[in-house]
């Protein structure tokens, strides 16, 4: 049984070097057409806290440290508490049809938008690296 809205799904990727740990080869496909800036998923359980707090729930196993956006500051982060994340299955292009945004405030929003029309059954990615830089990584 594959996770799905009524706008997007997980299924087999169609990018044949997809072998991440926790996804294996699973990818994001959106089920209906998308116009250019027509939000396409939004991060569903955000919770922003520190990042010391959430070094300890990732070392205690409570979710994996790739589920962690990091914040612009970079003494913050937001995880995603939904059990099931439709996000988590976007995959990497250097040409994505997908763009992530950030609004900030007390319950941050993390989405991404359609960074051009996409077609129904189009696999849905976004560039790993067109972040800002100060929400990869520390």
């Amino acid at each position: 049984m594959f996770l799905h809205n009524n706008d997007v799904e997980v299924r087999v990727s169609s990018v044949r070097h997809i072998a991440r740990q926790a996804t294996g080869n699973m990818g994001l496909f959106a089920l209906h057409a998308f116009r250019r800036g027509d939000v396409i998923v939004i991060m569903s359980r955000p919770r922003r806290m520190t990042l010391a707090e959430s070094d300890a729930d990732v070392a205690a196993g409570l979710y994996a440290d790739d589920r962690r956006v990091f914040m612009p500051n970079q003494r913050e982060v937001v995880i995603d508490e939904a059990r099931e994340a439709l996000w988590y299955y976007m995959n990497h292009s250097p040409r994505p049809n997908a763009v992530m945004r950030f609004a900030e405030g007390v319950h941050p929003k993390i989405y991404w938008l359609a960074a051009r029309d996409v077609v129904a059954s189009e696999e849905i990615f976004f560039d790993y690296g067109d972040v800002p830089a100060a929400w990869n990584r520390r």
